[in-house]
């Protein structure tokens, strides 16, 4: 069958062809009736190629007659003859008449007047034969007998060879196709059905033969009726790679794995990859391919998301590493503002400047441990927060990023909902929300921000996907550009953005559904095409008793517990270790220092030096914490050892395991410092793991 669609599709190229250098004798208008000829069905009815034939030749009655392959000749379709008359041809054709057209290299006419012997049609006026040449060899004549006394024109014939040609193809290919019927049947039935796009192409372009799948690909509609786009111009993109693309099809007897796109009817472009066999004439010559194309949509999306995934992990490593240093640059200041507070009188001019000091290393220190937990995919332990305070905070931090033609409008409720959770994840979401709505106001506009209680009943919660109870609600509305309906369901998807590539990663609003999932709230976006959009986020109103109050920054105090004891400090890190020394040396301990673990054991297999407790940092060059104390163990079995570190912990048990009394969190406080050594000090050996 693709064979036939194939060789068809050639023949009609050949008649354009000739029609162009002014061989025919028959006008445009007859061709392009001849070409829709056969374009009807899928082969064509030979009953409606004579029936269609007699609009351009006038003919009393027709028939073909067909015997593949040296066989006896059948009639294969007839108009006008009774069964009687067709048995007459079909015998006068296999006898006497055989000859005739056999060996005739052009259509014969026959004479009524003169009779046909055998053929029981005289006196019916004159009747046409035309071979029905195979690529082997006749196949048969196509029968043409006029009204009495008439005669077939040098047009009539002219028309008559031309269908008689592709009748000939026709009955051989379909010959050759019930050879291979049943295997080629299952098989275009297969791809016919298969979730595959296939189709058949001619070297010109045209497409033949597609299924299901290669229309929906291409977004075809109307179904099987619906005039298909040629491949080279209409469905390859861009079309610049058309002419290359037909270079190799025309030249390539096998296609593969070759990329390529293709444009849909509705303009977007998907991404394919094309594999392709070819189809040959009996000569040798291409006649066109069967193919089939892969839509690798899902794969390269896939590799994107892995190439963001391996970005983001990047992303976060370095940002777990920034957040390491910056602790252990707090670790100094907040630890030298200590022992300055240390050495002051309460009423000092300096005691105030030195506890905003140490007051802002803390919130230092706890952005640092935000840092390392969003890094690490984990959530910060929760506290009571005030959504009005976390809002009022992001304003302060924004504003400037703001137009001045955007006016921001906060009205927050007096007696708003306390909750419990992160800070700083709330003030994320809360972000990203409000710099999503600057760039919907390009032109200026409002952002009105609003908080109140809220009681959720069942359709209200569905509507935020929580349970129904009591909220904080947060209201957050712009003046924008406003968005669709089909926009505003994808809103939530990561890495979907309508900003275009370099102004959007499509990650802000993913991550504030994210964040307020956390928080067991819920979240609904409401909006239309230019007339702004408004986003509601609801938190579950705290319920446990409120959280102490933090303590405020220490001043000096005589009751901190000191030492005799010999304590070996060991970080990486100079200024810490000098702080470290400082601030214990101040509390009677005697201190030695080591900027790496191999130095620490070189300094603990010392016989002569007494040392009781060890400080050791987690992550050291060359040796790390835990190894550490491991290789001191092997010579000083009893040593008491805490661990320190700017990472924080993941798991809080992981100390105990490797033999450690405790675990001292950079930046730390002198007061907790000096607590935690006594403690550990004091305590018994029994409390060690190994």
């Amino acid at each position: 069958m693709v064979m036939a669609d194939l060789l068809l599709a050639e023949q009609v190229t050949h008649m354009r062809s000739a029609q162009t250098d002014g061989d025919l004798v028959i006008s445009a208008a007859e061709l392009h009736w001849l070409n829709t000829i056969f374009s009807e069905g899928n082969p064509p009815s030979l009953s409606r190629v004579l029936q269609k034939m007699n609009a351009l030749v006038e003919f009393a009655s027709a028939a073909i007659m067909a015997g593949p392959e040296g066989e006896m000749v059948a009639c294969q379709a007839s108009v006008g003859l009774s069964l009687r008359e067709v048995r007459e041809w079909e015998e006068w054709l296999n006898g006497s008449g055989r000859d005739m057209w056999e060996t005739a290299e052009k259509p014969r006419s026959l004479l009524g007047e003169d009779g046909v012997s055998g053929s029981g049609t005289a006196a019916r006026g004159a009747s046409l034969l035309v071979p029905l040449r195979g690529r082997n060899g006749t196949l048969g004549v196509l029968l043409l007998n006029g009204a009495p006394k008439a005669s077939f024109s040098r047009r009539d014939t002219h028309i008559a060879e031309l269908l008689a040609g592709q009748i000939g193809l026709r009955i051989e290919n379909q010959s050759i196709d019930e050879r291979e019927g049943r295997r080629s049947s299952r098989i275009e039935d297969l791809l016919g059905r298969a979730n595959i796009p296939y189709f058949v192409l001619a070297t010109d372009g045209t497409l033949l033969r597609v299924n299901r799948a290669f229309r929906a690909l291409i977004g075809s509609s109307g179904g099987k009726e619906a005039v298909l786009p040629n491949f080279y111009t209409g469905v390859i993109h861009p079309a610049e790679e058309g002419p290359r693309l037909r270079h190799l099809i025309e030249h390539s007897d096998l296609v593969d794995q070759m990329e390529l796109q293709v444009r849909r009817a509705d303009g977007a472009v998907v991404p394919v990859v094309m594999g392709s066999q070819a189809v040959r004439n009996p000569e040798g010559r291409i006649l066109g391919h069967e193919v089939i194309l892969t839509d690798v949509t899902s794969k390269r999306l896939a590799a994107e998301q892995i190439v963001r995934n391996q970005a983001m992990a990047s992303v976060g490593q370095m940002t777990y590493n920034i957040a390491h240093d910056f602790n252990n640059l707090t670790t100094g200041i907040m630890g030298c503002a200590s022992m300055m507070l240390s050495r002051l009188e309460p009423d000092h001019p300096l005691t105030e400047d030195l506890q905003a000091v140490v007051s802002a290393s803390v919130k230092a220190s706890d952005l640092a441990g935000h840092l390392l937990a969003y890094s690490r995919g984990e959530c910060r332990p929760t506290k009571t927060a005030s959504v009005n305070e976390i809002v009022g905070e992001t304003l302060r931090v924004i504003r400037n990023l703001f137009d001045e033609r955007v006016e921001i409008r906060w009205t927050p409720f007096a007696g708003l909902y306390e909750i419990r959770g992160d800070a700083t994840r709330i003030q994320q979401a809360v972000m990203n929300i409000c710099l999503n709505a600057r760039d919907a106001m390009t032109s200026g506009g409002r952002l009105t921000l609003e908080s109140e209680n809220a009681v959720l009943d069942g359709d209200a919660a569905r509507r935020f996907g929580v349970e129904p109870g009591e909220y904080a609600l947060l209201r957050i509305t712009d003046t924008g550009i406003g968005m669709d309906p089909e926009t505003l369901k994808r809103i939530f998807e990561p890495y979907f953005t309508t900003k275009g590539d370099k102004n959007g990663n499509g990650l802000g609003l993913a991550i504030t559904l994210e964040a307020v999932r956390m928080h067991r709230g819920g979240i609904a976006a409401s909006s239309r095409k230019g007339e702004g959009t408004t986003f509601e986020m609801v938190f579950p109103a705290r319920k446990q008793p409120a959280d102490a109050v933090p303590a405020p920054a220490p001043a000096a105090d005589p009751r901190l517990p000191c030492g005799r004891e010999t304590v070996l400090f060991v970080d990486d890190e100079e200024v810490i270790r000098r702080m470290g020394k400082r601030m214990l040396e101040k509390f009677g301990y005697r201190v030695l220092m080591a900027g790496d673990g191999e130095e620490a054991v070189q300094l603990a297999g010392d016989p002569n030096e007494r040392i009781d407790l060890m400080i050791v940092d987690k992550v050291m060059p060359r040796l790390d914490g835990s190894e550490t104390l491991k290789r001191i163990r092997e010579i000083r079995p009893a040593i008491k050892a805490l661990l320190t570190s700017g990472y924080g912990l993941s798991d809080p048990e992981a100390p105990g395991r490797d033999g450690f009394l405790g675990f001292l969190p950079k930046p730390f406080m002198m007061e907790q410092m000096l607590q935690l050594i006594r403690t550990s000090l004091d305590g018994p050996v029994e409390r060690m793991r190994a």
